[in-house]
């Protein structure tokens, strides 16, 4: 199954595009915590994961395998600083003094701070590029940049707490900035919260809902397909051979008023414990479109850390999606990439 797999996810990169359509590469910021979401299709409800899980299902909030005692752990993104110096003026797109580009310049370089009490998690996260429309990426060749980011991010207070050994529950606070079309940086506070059971070892349930202000209820929506007020119901699967396989319902009760159910599928294949490969699809019911994605991580960071320091699950130093989608016969490549450490 493995190799059927892995030869899917090959030929799928080398299928020529479908005459009669153009292709285009649209490349998102750097920096994001989402790219392993992304490049499972965004099935992750019932998904544990480290800082991945806050955007989506904070129940699944999960850093430590040993969580006993307490633990201080930093997440730091290497590439932020120098991408923000090398070109402050994309990096703002809005008026800003030298001081404010220096200021963010440093402190972009923590992404993350985490607090381990034996059974309770708590995190800070900051600086998450929100995923504009993708006609804002058109103009930009570059595979790296934080282009807009400053006006257009949001940071997030989470916690995690397990029950029992089969449940969890947790809730994020966002704070949520972006830009309005007279070039001014708005801010409002939005709130996930999750709840996850797994019955037995292999097999995890996950619900979770994600609120918004009126006035950006579509926050979230490009790529990402969440919507305010709406339910996502997911399910995974812990298959033999370190294979994961995870199917969600996003948007469940949205109905007449707003955009009705769509699903999701994810697969990710782990090798040699220092490399996941990860395929999706997504499927939008009411326009029959299909989605399709890929993706890749690289260097799990458990290698460079003794016994006590070992997280539950795999946290991938590099990652990569690409994201296939067409619109209007245009065949859109839209790649994420990030690049995180911790201590």
């Amino acid at each position: 199954m493995r190799k059927r797999f892995l030869l899917a996810l090959c030929c799928w990169f080398l299928v020529p595009g479908q005459s009669g359509f153009s292709q285009t590469n649209i490349f998102l910021p750097t920096n994001s915590s989402r790219v392993r979401a992304l490049g499972m299709g965004g099935a992750v409800a019932s998904i544990e994961d480290d800082l991945g899980a806050i955007a989506f299902n904070p129940a699944n909030y999960t850093l430590y395998r040993d969580p006993k005692g307490f633990r201080l752990t930093f997440f730091f993104s290497p590439l932020a600083p120098y991408l923000i110096a090398k070109d402050k003026q994309a990096f703002f797109d809005m008026p800003a003094a030298e001081e404010n580009a220096d200021w963010a310049a440093a402190l972009s370089f923590i992404k993350a701070i985490n607090v381990t009490i034996n059974s309770f998690e708590f995190g800070i996260q900051t600086g998450e590029p929100r995923i504009l429309d993708l006609d804002a990426y058109r103009n930009n060749a570059q595979f790296l940049h934080l282009n807009s980011v400053y006006a257009n991010h949001f940071g997030s207070a989470v916690w995690r707490f397990r029950l029992a050994q089969q449940v969890s529950v947790g809730s994020s606070v966002h704070l949520l900035y972006w830009q309005t079309d007279t070039r001014r940086r708005r801010w409002a506070i939005a709130a996930s919260y999750g709840v996850t059971l797994q019955p037995q070892p292999r097999i995890r349930f996950g619900v979770s809902l994600h609120t918004f202000p009126n006035d950006i209820s579509h926050y979230r929506m490009n790529l990402e397909e969440i919507e305010d007020e709406a339910i996502s119901l997911g399910i995974s699967y812990q298959a033999p051979w370190r294979m994961l396989l995870a199917f969600d319902v996003r948007n469940v009760g949205m109905g007449m008023e707003g955009p009705r159910e769509q699903y999701f599928g994810g697969i990710e294949q782990e090798l040699f414990g220092q490399i996941a490969f990860r395929g999706g699809v997504q499927y939008r019911p009411e326009t029959n479109e299909f989605t399709y994605t890929a993706g890749i991580g690289l260097l799990n960071s458990n290698l460079f850390h003794g016994e006590a320091g070992q997280f539950k699950n795999s946290n991938y130093l590099i990652n990569y999606a690409v994201i296939l989608k067409t619109i209007n016969q245009e065949r859109l490549f839209i790649h994420a990439f990030s690049v995180l450490l911790r201590i």
